[in-house]
């Protein structure tokens, strides 16, 4: 018999027990099984790996879009000045916040540290608070543009 971990070829004359290897002492029928177990270990976490990459490729465009829309927002405010927050801006950044908080609920995935997206099972607490926090700033700029609505009309 070959031995599966270290390739020794048993000896007739050899005097440990037939279900082990002279040369290194695994247990041929053990190491065969934990084999197994490895190799379908490494397949679930490859395919866990892929499903994180499927989403965080789904989650990607929506999130880019609000990164831009809010780049475009903060750069008319500055120049443009305070009276021209107007209405409709509030309004359009604070339901897309909203819609990407559908999204993060949707995909599982969130910004952590350097806008990296990263799946929620990695990072739990921190996916709740990033939610969190993007629900009430929606919510906050919706307010805004209701409240500059109600007093300044459209």
């Amino acid at each position: 018999m070959i031995c599966p971990k270290c390739q020794y070829q048993r000896n007739p004359y050899e005097r440990v027990p037939e279900w082990q290897c002279p040369s290194c002492g695994v247990a041929y029928h053990k190491y065969e099984s934990i084999k197994e177990e490895i190799i379908i270990e490494r397949e679930e976490r490859e395919q866990e790996e892929q499903d994180i990459i499927h989403r965080i490729a789904e989650f990607r465009p929506f999130a880019n879009f609000c990164i831009a829309l809010f780049f475009g927002y903060s750069i008319y405010f500055l120049i443009a000045g305070e009276n021209s927050m107007g209405v409709v801006w509030p309004i359009i950044l604070g339901s897309s916040l909203l819609n990407l908080c559908r999204s993060m609920i949707n995909t599982g995935i969130f910004f952590h540290v350097n806008n990296k997206l990263m799946p929620k099972e990695k990072h739990p607490t921190n996916f709740k608070v990033e939610l969190v926090a993007v629900f009430f700033g929606g919510v906050w700029l919706l307010y805004v543009g209701f409240i500059n609505f109600v007093s300044n009309g459209w």
